[in-house]
């Protein structure tokens, strides 16, 4: 049994995990491989099939060229 996650840095990592009862025991964490992915909390950028085998999504979303808008309240002239 092993539970995996992107690192900081990019890359899939793997840790082996053991349960008995209601102990949790984590091992070392493996690298796996790199990837082009950010690691971001609960954004789902990949699956992991049943035989292993993994599905990333490495495309990252593009950078809108509008400018932002400002938005004043309460603004009296």
């Amino acid at each position: 049994k092993e539970s995996f996650f992107i690192a900081p840095d990019g890359k899939m990592m793997a840790v082996p995990v053991v349960t008995a009862g209601s102990t949790f025991a984590a091992g070392r964490p493996v690298t796996l491989f790199p990837t082009d992915i950010v690691a971001q909390p609960f954004k789902f950028q990949y699956t992991v099939s049943r035989d292993g085998r993994f599905i990333v999504n490495n495309l990252q979303p593009e950078e809108s060229a509008a400018p932002p808008i400002t938005l004043i309240f309460n603004w009296k002239p």
